[in-house]
């Protein structure tokens, strides 16, 4: 628990959204789990800025709710549904700990039904920043998010729950974005051409 109060884990991570993340900016965090990035963006964009959550698990989502309200801000809306490249109702598969639930089955693991939306229909404009962390839907989050996509995309890439790296790679070259890994797993992605999506 004090690794996440100092931000020692994921201390890149942290350090290239406090460098990318200005006042007033829009940050879009798809699989926030209990909110860390959520709360560390808030701070940062103010009150005229805004983070949208999308959580779809019920307990994390009411952590990151309670979370939100003990610190008081009121720039942050907790969505509490999966982000896809479809919308109505799926599976979200509840893995080891609350960090590894996933709407991809994995193994034996227990199911419950969750509401799913694209991002393109969530939100109205393209945000400024975008975090995915979505064990293993990364390419129909991002299938689902054209016309919204941010000129600044951070992805955290589950190659062991079956993302075909090459064809996310080629989505996200094609939708005008230069890739750099963060760490193995944790892509950066800058859109460098003017591809309206």
């Amino acid at each position: 628990m004090l690794d996440r109060v100092l931000r020692l884990y994921e201390h890149r991570l942290f350090a290239l959204l406090g460098s990318a993340l200005r006042p007033g900016m829009v940050f879009v965090d798809v699989g926030a789990n209990k909110g860390d990035f959520t709360i560390y963006a808030a701070r940062i964009v103010g009150e005229q800025g805004h983070v949208h959550s999308f959580e779809p698990d019920a307990e994390n989502a009411l952590w990151l709710r309670r979370t939100v309200a003990t610190n008081r801000l009121r720039n942050v809306t907790v969505h509490e549904t999966a982000i896809s490249d479809m919308s109505g109702e799926a599976t979200l598969y509840r893995g080891a700990d609350s960090g590894t639930h996933s709407l991809v089955a994995e193994g034996d693991t227990d199911g419950t039904k969750v509401r799913v939306r694209r991002l393109s229909d969530a939100l109205e404009s393209p945000p400024d920043v975008l975090k995915v962390d979505v064990e293993g839907a990364e390419m129909s989050v991002m299938q689902g998010a054209v016309g919204k996509l941010a000129p600044l995309v951070v992805i955290e890439v589950h190659q062991n729950r079956g993302v075909d790296t090459g064809a996310l790679h080629a989505f996200l070259e094609r939708a005008g974005y230069r890739i750099e890994s963060l760490r193995g797993d944790q892509w950066v992605c800058r859109r460098w051409s003017t591809d309206p999506r």
